[in-house]
């Protein structure tokens, strides 16, 4: 079965947060803001290539990839051949910008 690939983008805020996380990473222990970026990169890469994570209940089609080795997540939005993240965030917190409704 072919697969249509998705092309990634970042929102600005997104790309922000990765920025943060990644040096607060590298603060804890060097070398973990590359190894984080790592993973981050391999997920998307995932993620493009195949539509694997189920939309989250009661989102506007907000979809959600946890990474493996770090408590933090995508989250992101498909169209027709567009992944959008539009956070990295810890998996127990929403962004403070997230707003329900």
């Amino acid at each position: 079965m072919f697969v249509k690939p998705y092309r990634a983008a970042y929102l600005q805020l997104a790309l922000d947060e990765v920025l943060v996380i990644e040096q607060y990473l590298e603060l804890q222990r060097a070398g973990f803001g590359v190894v984080f970026r790592a993973e981050l990169k391999d997920r998307l890469a995932l993620l493009t290539k195949y539509d694997v994570m189920p939309v989250i209940a009661g989102s506007r089609n907000i979809r959600q990839m946890p990474l493996t080795r770090f408590p933090y997540s995508i989250f992101y939005q498909l169209t027709d051949d567009l992944l959008l993240v539009l956070a990295v965030g810890r998996t127990t917190q929403k962004p403070p910008y997230w707003k329900d409704g």
